[in-house]
């Protein structure tokens, strides 16, 4: 929900990625969302946590902010893909999220 102090923006999602990111506990892969407002030309990241199994693929946790976003999203519980993420993130590209954002005082 948007308040009197927040501004909200919509965005596309142009482009969805796997990166690894540096953390204190080490080199940790994650999801990337990458949103466009074309009102504003802006570009914002959203970084999504994600596991990286032994046989190389990437899973989920069946409550994690990816599989909540996919069942908001698109309106699947697909949860038997979450243990393949990696397979599904491409469904959130050409999608449209609402960015809020304080107001500047």
């Amino acid at each position: 929900m948007v308040t009197p102090m927040q501004a909200s923006l919509l965005c596309e999602c142009i482009e969805t990625r796997i990166a690894n990111i540096q953390t204190v506990a080490g080199v940790k892969p994650v999801f990337i969302l990458e949103l466009y407002n074309e009102s504003r030309e802006e570009q914002f990241i959203k970084y999504l946590n994600c596991n990286s199994t032994t046989k190389g693929q990437y899973k989920v946790p069946h409550n994690s902010d990816f599989a909540k976003l996919y069942r908001l999203t698109l309106g699947v519980n697909s949860t038997k893909h979450f243990s393949e993420a990696h397979k599904i993130l491409h469904h959130f590209e050409r999608q449209w999220f609402v960015r809020c954002q304080p107001l500047a005082s």
